[in-house]
């Protein structure tokens, strides 16, 4: 655990933002010592070279919607109701026939494969900017590397709320009760933002879909849970080097606009939800102001939560650097009503304004390079392929490293098909025997 607030103010200067370096959300995946292999500070980020690696489109396969500018129109005067829907998470990348054509053509060469998806690079791209937790799968195959998440346990897919803002406006685990459990906990947030940005992106997908031509999605209903265009590209990193190693990545494309020429201008839209925190109290020193959502300041509001969402929003910038697509910012703000003998707590959310955004730009403005991303994954690729007994990673919520350990769940996979295969094989000899008896 990290200083009490008491003594944070202390010995911190009056009006300077700090973060405390309390416990944040842990894992719901337990790691035992035994099975921990390597760990990466991440004050090892902060040293390493930026990467700028090239890449060619393998493949695109399926359409994207025609994007939706009606949310477009939404004021803080007149704001337009979110659609709500549930958040729906893609299935595992095991079960993508085009992934696995292209490793079977690709991953017999003289340097390893890392295949993957733009949400799991994206996550690993903006690892030392994660407090809250998260954990992927390594799946070997041969030397190569299948990064995979664990379906929702593995919070890859997590939009935390105010993840990096100042400690005392940081959610908390615990921020009174309601049948429900915690009221604007990280966790009931998380889970509110995360359905959030996808009812905002699916609000932004009508239901034509752009006249350009592409392959058709493959037969794969586990890896394709959701619509649009899904783009195929190898990087390559390190190459001339003995650190040579490709990442195949699909990227997905929901909604697009059309450019003619049967080309598209792809676009990756995203759902900020709004998140006043309480104003603590009064403390010996100042603590920053907290930044009203409004027109007035609108260009202030996106730079304000850009630092207090860091993590968050430069995932969304890596998001659409690999779409090659623009960004569509929607400002979602909530309203809570009470609940009442007749029905439960409820929220409700609209859409107050939608930021279009180069992610170059927003990524200059926050002083975030793309170089420095690309250089975070290849340090933790570089570390998973020098030990071929890791099995996952995780990102401890109370830790300021990443843990690579050995998969105990796999080992029990592995275990029960060694068994099956056993018992197969009592069976089969069985059979020989009554055979020979008769």
């Amino acid at each position: 655990m990290g200083k009490t607030a008491r003594q944070d103010e202390e010995n911190v200067p009056r009006g300077t933002r700090v973060f405390q370096n309390h416990t944040y959300h842990t894992s719901t995946r337990k790691v035992n010592e035994e099975d921990v292999r390597s760990r990466l500070e991440i004050d090892a980020f902060t040293t390493n070279a930026n990467v700028h690696p090239d890449y060619t489109t393998e493949k695109e396969c399926g359409r994207p919607a025609v994007y939706n500018k009606a949310p477009e129109s939404s004021s803080f005067t007149n704001p337009t109701p979110l659609n709500d829907v549930k958040f729906v998470q893609c299935g595992s990348i095991v079960e993508d026939p085009v992934l696995d054509e292209i490793l079977g053509r690709r991953g017999s060469g003289n340097h390893p494969v890392i295949v993957t998806t733009d949400e799991i690079l994206a996550c690993i791209m903006t690892a030392p900017f994660s407090r809250y937790s998260w954990d992927l799968r390594a799946l070997r195959v041969g030397q190569n590397i299948v990064l995979e998440h664990r379906g929702m346990e593995s919070k890859v897919h997590a939009q935390w709320v105010h993840e990096t803002s100042y400690y005392k406006y940081t959610p908390k685990e615990s921020t009174g009760e309601d049948q429900d459990g915690k009221v604007d906990s990280c966790d009931t947030l998380e889970r509110e933002s995360t359905e959030v940005n996808y009812s905002f992106a699916n609000q932004c997908a009508s239901k034509a879909v752009l006249n350009i031509k592409t392959d058709p999605l493959a037969k794969a209903p586990e890896a394709y849970t959701r619509k649009g265009m899904y783009i195929y590209k190898i990087y390559s990193l390190h190459e001339g080097t003995p650190d040579h190693f490709e990442i195949v990545v699909r990227c997905e494309v929901r909604t697009g606009t059309d450019a003619g020429d049967e080309t598209a201008n792809h676009i990756r839209a995203f759902g900020l939800l709004q998140y006043t925190p309480v104003k603590p109290e009064r403390s010996a020193f100042s603590d920053p102001p907290i930044i009203a959502w409004s027109a007035d300041n609108i260009n202030n509001v996106l730079l304000e939560e850009a630092a207090n969402n860091k993590c968050k929003i430069a995932r969304w910038i890596a998001l659409s650097h690999l779409s090659d697509a623009q960004m569509k910012i929607g400002l979602i703000g909530r309203k809570v009503v009470p609940a009442t003998p007749q029905q439960p707590r409820k929220v409700v959310h609209s859409i107050l304004n939608v930021l279009t955004v180069e992610p170059a730009t927003l990524a200059a403005n926050l002083k975030i390079e793309m170089g420095a991303l690309w250089g975070n994954a290849s340090l933790v690729i570089r570390n998973l392929l020098e030990d071929e007994m890791i099995g996952a990673i995780q990102k401890p919520g109370d830790a300021k490293c990443l843990t690579f350990f050995e998969d105990p769940d796999m080992s029990d996979e592995d275990s029960e098909d060694s068994d099956d295969s056993d018992d197969s094989d009592d069976s089969d000899d069985s059979d020989d025997s009554t055979g020979s008896d008769e």
